[in-house]
């Protein structure tokens, strides 16, 4: 009998052992994966312009921080910078036609996404206060996203306006 229980103790102490030295379990890297295909899914429906799946991404009371341009924009860039998505959305698909967008970079990290971005257009309408130029546009961001339950509950947004603005000719700086 005795060597049964050392048997038996010797196992179940093996077991724990084993349990105990197991790598962390991988829910936390589906949060993460899920994470960055919420945003992929978010930059798709922004570049098809999908009126109907935006609002989707978003939690109840979202916030839009746009770092680098005014808190309260002249009329030319409220569309541009609009909080709302679909508004915005709607507004680069009138202004800049044959849209494409690459992500170049997509880290996750606990409740964050960052995305690095381009958007690549042919400037069309008017955009940014900008009367139509038929120039190729690419315009390059990085994006904070921040989720919760699976909801993005706050963009951080830094766009290279001078470079933006620069391929529409509009600064110049020779």
């Amino acid at each position: 009998m005795p060597r049964r229980s050392i048997a038996l103790a010797l196992c179940l102490t093996a077991l724990c052992l084993t349990l105990l030295a197991a790598p962390p379990a991988a829910p936390a890297q589906d949060v993460l994966q899920t994470n960055k295909d919420l945003v992929r899914g978010f930059f798709k429906a922004m570049i098809t312009n999908d009126q109907q799946a935006l609002p989707r991404f978003f939690a109840q009371g979202y916030q839009v921080v746009e770092i680098g341009l005014p808190d309260a924009p002249a009329p030319p860039l409220k569309s541009h910078i609009s909080p709302d998505f679909r508004v915005r959305a709607g507004h680069l698909h009138q202004a800049l036609t044959n849209l494409s967008l690459s992500i170049s970079a997509l880290v996750a990290e606990g409740g964050q996404v960052v995305a690095q971005v381009t958007l690549t257009g042919t400037h069309r309408g008017e955009f940014l206060g900008v009367v139509a130029t038929g120039r190729r546009l690419s315009l390059h961001a990085m994006v904070i996203f921040e989720i919760e339950n699976g909801r993005i509950t706050k963009t951080t947004e830094l766009l290279d306006m001078l470079g933006t603005m620069r391929q529409l000719g509009y600064i110049k700086l020779d």
